[in-house]
This record gives structure tokens, sequence and C-alpha cells, in this order.
């Protein structure tokens, strides 16, 4: 939480048991991205998960769902043909926006990886939560650019930068990465 507070835009993504997590931290975040999440595990875990955990797990997921920010969004991806993933889906329709995939696959991040279609959904994840931060600024110049502008920005300026708590050092590794990917030329970075 502490963490989150320090920043304005906060994507969390995660998948299967991580797809949880994403879920239970979702009101913390504006966009929240979750594969195959175990949202009900009275469903999938058997006996080896305690019963109270089992209902604790779901109870903070549906708390947090519930307590989304006005404007932020969750989804939920599932594979169409994994009735398990479906079902585990429909706990939270209404709260999330379920999005169901033409696979069998419970690890959804591989079978859209493969279709060439994860770097796409996640580009477009992180456009639509930078778009406010575009609104804000110059206009658009319709060249066609804006969106890879748009991400340099976000790069350079806050998706792989630390917090000030950060050793030196690590801001310097920082830095190096930024100038060898080319994102910002030496000048800029004084």
């Amino acid at each position: 939480r502490a963490r989150a507070r320090e920043y304005d835009r906060v994507l969390i993504v995660g998948s299967s048991m991580g797809g949880t997590a994403a879920l239970m931290h979702a009101h913390l975040a504006r966009r929240t991205l979750a594969f195959g999440p175990r949202v009900d595990l009275r469903r999938t875990h058997g006996a080896y998960v305690p019963d109270s955990a089992k209902a604790a797990c779901t109870d903070a997921v549906m708390r947090s769902l519930r307590a989304v920010a006005p404007g932020g969004r969750v989804a939920v991806h599932v594979g169409r043909q994994n009735a398990v993933d479906v079902m585990q889906a429909d706990t939270v329709r209404g709260l999330a926006t379920v999005v169901e995939h033409e696979t069998f696959h419970h690890n959804v991040p591989m079978h859209l990886e493969r279709d060439g279609a994860l770097v796409p959904l996640l580009k477009r994840e992180l456009l639509e939560l930078l778009k406010p931060m575009q609104d804000a600024g110059a206009a658009s110049n319709d060249d066609g650019n804006d969106d890879c502008d748009l991400l340099r920005r976000f790069i350079v300026s806050g998706f792989v930068t630390l917090p000030p708590s950060s050793p030196p050092e690590a801001h310097a590794a920082v830095a190096k990465s930024i100038l060898a990917a080319g994102l910002q030329s030496e000048d800029a970075q004084r």
C-alpha cells in the first residue's frame, strides 16, 4: 500500500495465484490484469488448504474489487475452453470485466504470447493508463507516433526509474539502461 501511494498510475498484473494477488490488491491500482486467477479456493484447492484460508482469499478479492475507485478497471482473462478458469471468473463477473480467449490453457499469458497478442495487450493497458497524462500534455500531432512518444515518456519518466530512496548506483544503472535503449540522450539526463 505504501509503495502504491508513491505513484499516480499503478498497473497490477498477475497470473494464476499471482492473478489472485492482483485481484486482492486491485483497489490500489488504476488498472489490474488477472490471468486465470483462483478466486474461490473452495472449488479448486481441496483439503490441504484450511477452510478459513479459502474463505479469507475469496473475501479479500471481493472486498478489494468492491473498493476499486471510480475510473479503475479490472480485467480477468481466461481460456474459454477451461471450465475451471471460467467458473472462477464467474465469481467476479460484474465487479471485473471478464475476457475469454479461444484456448483451453490455464496459462493464458503463454497462449497470448504464442499468438503474438500479449505485448499488444500490455501496450494497450499501459496506453490507457497513461491517457490522462497525454490529455494533460501537449496537443496531439496526429502523425501516428503519439503512442510511441507517450510510452517513451512513461519509460523515461517513471516506469524504469526508482523511488528517491534507492541507492545512487541503482539510479546510475537505470540511466545506463535508458541510454542503451536509445530512449533518452546523455545530454537530457544531465
